[in-house]
C-alpha cells in the first residue's frame, strides 16, 4: 500500500511583485514517479526547491516523512535527494571520484559505496569514462555523472530537475528506467520535464503547472484508459468553409496560420469522420489528415488553448 511522503499545504512564493508558487497544496506517494510539466517560468523549479529547502517559502508548510521541512530546512537536505537543473561542478574530478564523494557524504560504507557506483556506472553504460574528469565530459556525461551523484545511495525521495537534458536517447531511456526501479521499491520520484512522451511512458502522475498554480492533477493510467476511446483528428484545410461543419463541437481547435483544424472523436464517430474526410479529399477541399490516439501533448495543448 502506497504511503504519504510529502505533504504541501498552502505553498507561496514571491519574488518582489511576482509570484511564483500560489497557495499550492498537493500530496505525493511511495512507489510513484511524478512529472511536473508546464512552460519555463511556470513555477516548477521554484517548487522543487521549496521541496528540497534549498528555497524558502513565504507561507505554507511541507510535510516530509512527518517532518515541517519549511521551519527545518536542513532536514530537508537529509530527506530529499536532489539533481538541479545546470550542471555540477565536477572540473578536475572524475566521475567514479564525484560519484564516491557523495556517497561518502551520504554516510554510505566504503565497500557498499564501491558496489553500488560500479553498478550504477555499468547500468547508465558510462562506465568506459569512470577516470576521465568533469571538463573533459560532454554536457550528456556530466548529467549522466549528476544522476549517478543523486542516486547512489538509493534514496528514498528524489527531486530532479529536467535530468535528461543533453543525454542521448539510449541513456535516457536507462536514467527513466532506474527511476521506475527505484519507485517499484518504494521511493518517491519527482521530476521536472519538457519530453511530454516520456512522461506518459514513464510517470504515474504529472502535474501541470501555471502561473505558480498546479491546474492538472492527472494520473497517467486515466489517460491511457482514454486514448482506447478518445481520437485526435488533425486537418490540413484547403477550404476554410468546412470549419462551419465543426463549429458547434467544443472541441475543435482551429490554427489560422496554419489552417489546420483539430478535433477529437469517440470510436462509434470514427467511421462517419473517415468517410467525410475522404470525401473531402476527393473534393480537394483538404490537402492532408492525420488520425492517432489521443496523447498527453493533445491533452497539454487543448489547456494551452484554453
Amino acid at each position: 500500500m502506497k504511503k504519504e511522503t510529502i505533504i504541501v499545504k498552502n505553498l507561496k512564493k514571491a519574488y518582489g511583485t511576482k509570484i511564483v508558487t500560489d497557495d499550492v497544496s498537493v500530496t505525493f506517494y511511495s512507489g510513484e514517479i511524478v512529472s511536473l510539466v508546464g512552460h519555463n517560468g511556470a513555477g516548477k523549479t521554484t517548487f522543487l526547491n521549496q521541496l528540497n529547502g534549498t528555497v524558502s517559502s513565504d507561507s505554507g508548510t511541507v510535510y516530509i516523512h512527518g517532518v515541517d521541512i519549511t521551519n527545518h530546512p536542513n532536514r530537508a537536505r537529509e530527506l530529499v535527494s536532489s539533481m538541479p537543473q545546470f550542471q555540477v561542478p565536477i572540473k578536475g574530478v572524475t566521475i567514479k571520484e564525484a560519484i564516491e564523494c557523495i556517497g561518502l557524504l551520504k554516510g554510505m560504507k566504503k565497500s557498499e559505496l564501491n558496489k553500488s557506483s560500479k553498478q550504477l556506472m555499468d547500468y547508465l553504460a558510462i562506465e568506459k569514462w569512470q577516470s576521465t574528469t568533469g571538463e573533459k565530459l560532454s554536457g550528456g556525461l556530466q548529467r549522466l555523472t549528476s544522476f549517478a551523484m543523486t542516486v547512489v545511495d538509493t534514496p528514498s525521495i528524489i527531486v530532479l530537475d529536467e535530468p535528461t537534458n543533453d543525454v542521448d536517447p539510449f541513456r535516457r531511456t536507462l536514467m527513466w528506467r532506474y527511476l521506475r526501479i527505484l519507485a517499484n521499491n518504494g521511493a518517491t520520484v519527482i521530476i521536472v520535464t519538457h519530453n511530454l512522451f516520456e512522461v506518459e511512458r514513464y510517470s504515474d502522475r504529472y502535474l501541470m503547472i501555471d502561473r505558480g498554480k498546479i491546474q492538472k492533477d492527472v494520473n497517467v493510467s486515466d489517460i491511457k484508459k482514454e486514448r482506447h476511446i478518445l481520437h485526435q483528428v488533425s486537418i490540413l484545410l484547403a477550404d476554410e468553409s468546412l470549419l462551419d461543419n465543426y463549429s458547434h463541437q467544443t472541441s475543435v481547435r482551429y490554427d489560422k496560420f496554419e489552417k489546420r483544424m483539430s478535433f477529437s472523436v469517440e470510436d462509434n464517430q470514427l467511421q462517419r469522420t473517415l468517410s467525410l474526410i475522404l470525401e473531402w479529399l476527393r473534393e480537394d477541399k483538404i490537402i492532408s489528415y492525420d488520425i492517432k490516439l489521443k496523447s498527453l501533448s493533445d491533452d497539454y495543448e487543448e489547456y494551452i488553448d484554453e
